[in-house]
């Protein structure tokens, strides 16, 4: 799916990731603001609803990037969502977060996310943009074969300035800087992949395959 504050867009439903076709730049259109919460939430939802018509029980990665942060929800709230988050995790569901630069931890955190699952991109930096969804198309496909207990990146994928972020974030975390309140309104085999983008000005992930 693709969101903004026109709305949520359906890119693809129920369908195997060997059908779903590369993106290209003309894919991913920027335009409005960034209602990351209400997108969000509709997101896991819409999976929960998925999942119901299945005889299975698929492992489930849920994976949000933006190029922003939240500025735009009116319907949900950072606790509701982190709260929802909280009870998918709870029920074996992976999320993964990929945001622009430090601000993409405090992003991931408001909603629940853990910062090993978290990973930072540079904004105007195309090559890094393809190591980060190239990272993250890695630690799902790990987890999708087994080889790996959860979604979380590897020091090894943590190229560029991300290193550098990540450990900043941890060091925050560990002197206990608080992040700022709350605010009340500031795809599918036997693995279960949704993903929610953002669109930005130069979209680079012709080259993420699952």
């Amino acid at each position: 799916a693709q969101f903004d504050d026109f709305g949520v867009d359906k890119i693809h439903s129920l369908a195997p990731v060997s059908d779903v076709r590369p993106f290209t730049e003309s894919d991913l259109r920027p335009r409005g603001n960034t209602p990351l919460v209400d997108a969000a939430y509709k997101m896991i939802r819409a999976v929960e609803g998925e999942l119901k018509n299945r005889l299975d029980s698929p492992k489930v990665i849920v994976c949000f990037q933006t190029d922003g942060q939240e500025n735009a929800s009116r319907e949900h709230t950072w606790a509701e969502l982190s709260a929802l988050v909280k009870e998918k995790t709870g029920e074996g569901w992976e999320f993964n977060f990929m945001g622009v630069e430090l601000a993409a931890y405090e992003q991931a955190a408001k909603m629940g996310i853990s910062s090993h699952n978290t990973i930072s991109v540079e904004m105007a930096d195309a090559a890094d943009n393809r190591a980060k969804f190239r990272a993250t198309g890695q630690a799902q496909q790990q987890y999708a074969s087994g080889a790996s207990a959860n979604t979380i990146y590897a020091g090894s994928m943590r190229t560029g300035k991300d290193a550098g972020n990540y450990e900043a974030w941890q060091n925050m975390r560990r002197v206990h800087i608080p992040s700022p309140p709350p605010q009340p309104d500031a795809a599918f085999t036997p693995l279960s992949v949704a993903s929610i983008t953002k669109p930005r000005v130069t979209p680079v992930v012709k080259d993420f395959t699952l």
